[in-house]
């Protein structure tokens, strides 16, 4: 698991997580399912689309699709973001308490006591970003997490293999013009969800 670098004078993670990570990775579909769909929309948007999943208090990228030009927001596979502050973490939780999910309010409830500056910082957004979701499907994160991307998120609104997916797109925000996030980008991204779902095999799929 780690290999141990003699120029460096210390041990750094080594090749072997790879191999224990690939089952998860390719047990997961949908990521080959959506990748092309992925790809034209990031391409649409000019920044990046990507699929991930709860970790924690954070989600982590399972699979991301940058658009051809895309160069200021670059996520990549096994990276993570907050919860709280980004639009599919808020997009994660609104659909796990929309479902009664206990995980939903637990991870509430730790977010609120771990660190209740940042609560305090991104409650008002997490409580638009609810009612987002209830109204329209979607979470927003407006330059909360990386204040020069805009991002718009979608969960699925039935779990795959036990876990809340979420889609997100992520935008440079010298490159959004106006309500271009919602009017024209939260549309795509849902209409993707949407197309996901009903491509998603009934097996691996659980109420």
């Amino acid at each position: 698991m780690l290999r141990y670098d003699a120029g460096l004078r210390r041990y750094l993670l080594g090749p072997a997580l790879l191999s224990l990570s690939y089952p998860l990775l390719a047990s997961i579909k949908l990521r080959q399912l959506a990748r092309p769909h992925m790809k034209r929309l990031a391409d649409a948007a000019g920044g990046s689309a990507s699929l991930g999943m709860r970790h924690g208090l954070h989600m982590v990228y399972l699979e991301t699709c940058r658009g051809h030009d895309a160069v200021a927001f670059r996520p990549d596979i096994g990276a993570l973001l907050p919860l709280l502050s980004s639009a599919m973490g808020r997009a994660w939780l609104a659909q796990a308490l929309e479902r009664g999910d206990p995980e939903g309010q637990a991870a509430l409830d730790a977010l609120q006591h771990s660190d209740a500056e940042s609560w305090k910082r991104y409650q008002p957004a997490w409580e638009q970003a609810r009612q987002d979701f209830t109204t329209f499907g979607y979470c927003v994160a407006e330059g909360d997490w990386h204040a020069d991307v805009h991002a718009v998120a979608v969960p699925l609104s039935k779990p795959v293999d036990g876990e809340i997916l979420v889609f997100n797109c992520g935008i440079p925000v010298r490159r959004i013009r106006g309500n271009e996030l919602r009017a024209r980008i939260a549309p795509k991204l849902v209409a993707l969800a949407a197309k996901m779902e009903k491509a998603v095999p009934a097996e691996s799929s659980h109420d």
